[in-house]
Parts: structure tokens; C-alpha cells; sequence
């Protein structure tokens, strides 16, 4: 007969079955209350060892207090007899040194909960040095000051006394702080002698009964351990896959980061470069003696050609701004010169369509500020330019009124009304969105990339600012925004440059000079030659910038107009030879930069081989002459 079947026919099972259970049950409810008692002695012992910790960094702090007031005095004492006026500054800064540390070490203490005994120690102490701190400062003047005599009958009088009540002060508290801690640590040893008392009880309770639940619970542990290993081992593979599925997706963004700034980087210079040589010719062309309708077909070509150029510098700034690496420049600029600039330029666009193109600065908004010049006026472009695009009859205003204003900084409001088509609802919600126009009709009636806008709300952000439209269909819009800039300096003709026609070809003012043009590109040659010589420059030209080099040695030129990509030998390489040959006659031979490159990146290459300035194609005859007003003498 088995156990089982003889407990279950025994007699006696009836009483054993509830006994082992009223013993179970009795067990486990004994644990409990032994585990609870033992858990509030390990909290009790805890907030004990919790206070003595507290209670011995306020000891550390009023040891240290007290040396630091002893350092002072002592330090103080030693001023007064000094003679020499360096060893007292010395002395004052170390006594700053001193003081600020004394200041941050009780800021510490008094963060620390208080008893009321050290509460009212406080109070006297901050009462005695309210006194000496004042008298040991004046005694340092009194003894930098020659008056050491009073100097002393200060501190003896004032500084020394308090100093030794306050040092009597520390003790008191020291010794408080070192009762507190005994108590603490006679109160410590008696809840872990609780808490030995509770694990022997546990022991004794426990040790009938340990053997089994201990041979559970490490079979349980066992079984635990092995699922959590075997999930661990998947989760470790898990996690290792998912992290090289990471790396490589990175890689690849990278890649095709690089991938893609380096195709806007060739594309920008394989499309710049014939663009040089088709506006520059179309130039050079508008100077010829032409009939109306040659002249016609070269205004064409070369507003084609600054179309495409628009196209261009949307797509790299979009991919910047795109990219986050945008920097905005933080200089001091006429903002209302700056807006009239704009809406000079601007205005030969609105007399052809005879707009009346106005403009309102009012009189409280601060006419200087600090800010980057180049991209306040690009947006202005931006949004003046489709407003007279979008506009057939009637106006187009620009406002600028000042919104908020505080002691460094002011808010500008600054609106772009027109009279023009306006935008239905329909269509409004694809602004600010890219390569978007209202609709398809509007890209093929008016045309453009669609990039205009979203540049300026990106650009308007990186400055803090907001930029929102209203509109009606049929009725106008208005589009505005908000920008926070920083107070400027007043700044005399920084916006005036701006001014000048770009499409003028032949120069006012006459240079004298020998220039080099390094360019292989037979076009680009033929274009910068006519334009210098136009200017009176004598010219001579190389193909790569092997040849410049070699030209360079053996010839004087005043300038050299340098391209960057050439075959055989670029021009930064070039330009880095030329100036180490420079190095021993002393003599700075100007090198001006005539690339394609537009990136930040390619403009900093230029700077960082040697060049002193970049032009960047396609260029107009009116960036050479500023270029050569810089560097050469103008003839008489």
C-alpha cells in the first residue's frame, strides 16, 4: 500500500491533513510578523545611519567654518603689517578666496536640517559675523591705506574678540554634533542587535521547514535562471542584430548625406561654370552695338540665365537649411537702409508691371540692429518678389513697425502686403511646403522652384522668430513675421553696396596693373579678359595652375584671378606653392578666387590655401571693379 493510499484510509487523517495545514498556515502568518519586524528595524537602522552621515558632514562643516574664520583672522592679522602693496592685493584676493568659501560651506550647513539648539547657535553666529566680516574688510582698507595703527585697534578691539566667541560658537556645535552622533550610534547598535534577535528568530522558526521550501525555491531559482539565460541569449542576439541593422542604416545615411551635399556641390559647379560663360558672353554681347531685336534676344537670355540662377541657390540653400548647416551671422546693420536697398532693386521689377511699390518704416522702430544682413535680405527678396509676381494691378507694401521692445533686443513686425491674386483656401495649406506653389497652374503661369517660401520660414526660425499669411482669393495677401534682434551699433553706409547695377558691363573707373587669369575653361578666359581690360588691366592668362605657377615666378603681377578646378594642378594647390614662394621677397601677391564652388565648405578650402578673396561664378563686372578698388590703384 502506498503513503498516500494509507494517509487517505488512515483513522488519523482527518486530524493530520488540518494539522499540517494549521502549522502551515500558523508559519507562514509567524514569518510575516517576523519579517515585518525585522523589515522596520533595517528602516529604523537606515534613517539611523541616514542622520549619522547628516549629522557628521555638519561636523566636517563646522570644522571646516571654523578654520576658514581662523584663516581669515590670521590672514587679516598678516595684512596689517605688510609693506609691500602686491603682497597685500595678494593677500585681499586670497581673503576673497577664503570668504567665498567660507560662504559656500555654511550654505551647505544651513541647508542641513536644524535642531532648534543649533538654530539659535546659528542665529548668535550670524549676528557675531555681520560684525567682523565688515570690521576685518575695513581693517584690510585701513591697512592698505597706510592706517595700520587703526587697522589694529580694529582687530583687537572688534575682529579678535568676535572671532573667538565665533570659534567658541563652533566648538559648542562641534561637540552638540558629536553627542548627536553617539546617540545615534548607541540607538544603531540596539536595532542591530533587533535585527540579529529577528534573524535568529527566523532561524529558529524557519528550520523544520527551510529543507523544503529551500529545495523549491532552488529548483524554481534553477528553472528561472536557465529561462532568463535563454532570454538573455535571445535578447543579446536580438539587440546585436538590431544594432548592426542600426550601424548600417547610419553608414548609409551618412553616405548618402555626403553623397548628396557632394552632387549638389558638382552640380552647382558644372552648372555655374557654362552659366559664367552664357551670362558673361550675353554681357559682353549687350555691349556691342546691337538693333532692338538683338537686344531683346540678349535681355532674354540673360534673365533666362538668372532664372536658372535663382533655381540653383534655392536648391543649396533648401539642402542646407535641410541639413542644419546653416550658421547665421550676428552683425551690426542699418535695417531700414537695408529694407530701402531691397525695394530699390526691387522696384525695377514692379515699374514693369506699374505697381506702385511702397514702403513704411515707422519712426519708433530702432533704425539700428544686429543680425545677419544677407539673410534678413533675402527674405525681403523672397517675399517682395512674389508679391509682385502674384500681382497684376494696384500695390505692393512692405511695413516694418516695431512690435515689442526691451533693453537689448526689439521685435520687428514686418509685413508684405500686395493688391494681387490672393489664395484660396483650398490651395493655402501647401505654403511653406517644398517645391509647392498655390497650384499647378500657378507654377506654369508665373513659375519658380517653390522653395521660396519654405526657405523663408526655416530661415525665420533659425532666428527665433514666425512667419504666417493671410489672404483672400481675389482680394490680396499679407504675408508677415515676427523676428526678435539684438540692439546695434550705429553703422555708417554698411547697406549702400548693394545699390549698384549688376548688369553693368563696362567699368567708371580705370585700374593700373598687370592681372593673371588662371582658367581652363576657354570661355571663362575670354570673359574675364574683356571685362579687366575694359578696366585698363593688362592681362595675361594660364590654363592650369601648374603654368601659374611657373608665370608667377618669372613675371610681376599685381593680382591674380584664380580658379579652383583645373586639370594637372588645381588652384589650391597652386595658390599654396605661389605662397611659399612669396615667403623669402616678403612681397603679398593678391590672389582672388573665380570658382563655381558655393558650398561653406569650398569657400573655407579657398581661404585656408592662401586666397584673400572669392568671386563666385557667374559673376558681374561690378564684383571685379570692387575686387580691384581694394587691391589696385586706380589711374588718373
Amino acid at each position: 500500500m502506498s503513503y498516500s493510499a494509507w494517509l487517505k484510509n488512515t483513522k488519523l487523517s482527518k486530524d493530520i491533513v488540518p494539522l499540517v495545514a494549521i502549522v502551515f498556515i500558523s508559519y507562514v502568518f509567524l514569518m510575516m510578523f517576523i519579517l515585518h519586524t525585522y523589515t522596520s528595524y533595517l528602516a529604523d537602522l537606515e534613517q539611523v545611519v541616514i542622520k549619522q552621515a547628516k549629522e557628521g558632514r555638519k561636523m566636517e562643516l563646522n570644522s571646516e567654518l571654523m578654520e576658514l574664520a581662523r584663516s581669515r583672522t590670521r590672514l587679516t592679522s598678516k595684512v596689517i603689517d605688510m609693506d609691500d602693496v602686491f603682497e597685500q592685493d595678494e593677500a585681499k584676493m586670497q581673503l576673497d578666496v577664503y570668504a567665498s568659501q567660507f560662504s559656500r560651506s555654511r550654505s551647505e550647513f544651513l541647508s542641513l536640517e536644524q535642531s532648534n539648539f543649533e538654530k539659535e547657535i546659528i542665529n548668535k553666529q550670524n549676528e557675531i559675523v555681520n560684525i567682523i566680516l565688515p570690521a576685518q574688510r575695513e581693517a584690510v582698507e585701513l591697512a592698505m591705506s597706510d592706517e595700520n595703527d587703526k587697522a589694529r585697534d580694529l582687530m583687537y578691539k572688534i575682529v579678535l574678540p568676535g572671532q573667538d566667541q565665533m570659534i567658541d560658537y563652533f566648538a559648542e556645535m562641534i561637540v552638540y554634533e558629536q553627542k548627536k552622533i553617539d546617540g545615534l550610534s548607541s540607538h544603531a547598535q540596539v536595532s542591530i542587535k533587533n535585527i540579529n534577535k529577528s534573524s535568529y528568530n527566523v532561524i529558529v522558526v524557519s528550520v523544520l521547514f527551510i529543507i523544503v521550501i529551500s529545495i523549491v525555491v532552488l529548483i524554481k531559482i534553477k528553472k528561472i535562471q536557465n529561462e532568463l539565460n535563454e532570454s538573455y541569449e535571445n535578447l543579446e542576439k536580438k539587440i546585436n542584430k538590431r544594432t548592426f541593422e542600426l550601424n548600417n542604416a547610419m553608414q548609409e545615411a551618412k553616405q548618402s548625406a555626403n553623397a548628396k551635399s557632394q552632387f549638389l556641390a558638382t552640380m552647382s559647379h558644372e552648372i555655374r561654370t557654362p552659366m559664367n560663360g552664357v551670362l558673361g558672353m550675353a554681357q559682353l554681347l549687350e555691349s556691342t552695338k546691337l538693333d532692338s531685336n538683338q537686344l531683346e534676344y540678349v535681355e532674354a537670355i540673360t534673365n533666362s540665365g538668372k532664372l536658372l540662377l535663382t533655381v540653383i541657390n534655392d536648391v543649396l540653400d533648401f539642402s542646407k537649411l535641410d541639413a542644419n548647416k546653416v550658421n547665421l551671422e550676428n552683425i551690426d546693420l542699418d535695417f531700414k537702409a537695408l529694407c530701402e536697398n531691397v525695394i530699390n532693386l526691387m522696384k525695377v521689377n514692379s515699374d514693369k508691371k506699374g505697381l506702385e511699390l511702397q514702403f513704411h518704416y515707422l519712426g519708433d522702430v530702432p533704425k539700428f540692429v544686429s543680425g545677419d544682413p544677407s539673410r534678413l535680405r533675402q527674405i525681403l527678396f523672397n517675399l517682395l518678389g512674389n508679391a509682385i509676381k502674384f500681382t497684376e494691378h494696384g500695390y505692393v507694401r512692405l511695413s516694418v513697425t516695431k512690435k515689442i521692445e526691451y533693453d537689448f533686443h526689439v521685435v520687428l513686425h514686418i509685413e508684405v502686403k500686395d493688391s494681387g491674386i490672393g489664395i484660396n483656401e483650398e490651395n493655402k495649406k501647401n505654403l511653406f511646403q517644398s517645391f509647392t506653389q498655390a497650384d499647378n497652374s500657378t507654377t506654369r503661369e508665373f513659375g519658380g522652384t517653390g522653395l521660396g517660401l519654405v526657405i523663408c520660414k526655416q530661415l525665420v526660425h533659425l532666428m527665433d522668430g514666425e512667419i504666417d499669411f493671410k489672404s483672400e482669393y481675389g482680394d490680396g495677401s499679407i504675408f508677415y513675421l515676427d523676428i526678435k534682434l539684438p540692439k546695434g551699433s550705429v553703422v555708417e553706409g554698411v547697406e549702400g553696396k548693394i545699390e549698384e547695377d549688376e548688369n553693368r558691363l563696362f567699368s567708371k573707373n580705370k585700374f593700373v596693373g598687370n592681372a593673371l587669369i588662371v582658367e581652363d575653361v576657354l570661355v571663362n578666359q575670354i570673359i574675364a579678359k574683356s571685362m579687366l581690360k575694359n578696366m585698363g588691366l593688362n592681362c595675361d592668362l594660364a590654363s592650369d595652375g601648374s603654368v601659374a605657377v611657373e608665370k608667377c615666378l618669372h613675371n610681376k603681377y599685381d593680382i591674380v584671378f584664380m580658379d579652383c578646378r583645373m586639370p594637372n594642378m588645381d588652384g589650391y594647390e597652386a595658390t599654396k606653392i605661389i605662397r611659399e614662394q612669396q615667403k623669402e621677397s616678403g612681397f603679398h601677391l593678391p590672389i582672388i578666387a573665380l570658382t563655381a564652388n558655393a558650398t561653406k565648405d569650398d569657400r573655407k578650402k579657398c581661404l585656408d590655401s592662401g586666397m584673400d578673396e572669392i568671386i563666385l561664378k557667374p559673376f558681374q563686372a561690378n564684383e571685379l571693379e570692387t575686387v580691384l578698388s581694394h587691391w589696385l590703384d586706380k589711374s588718373i
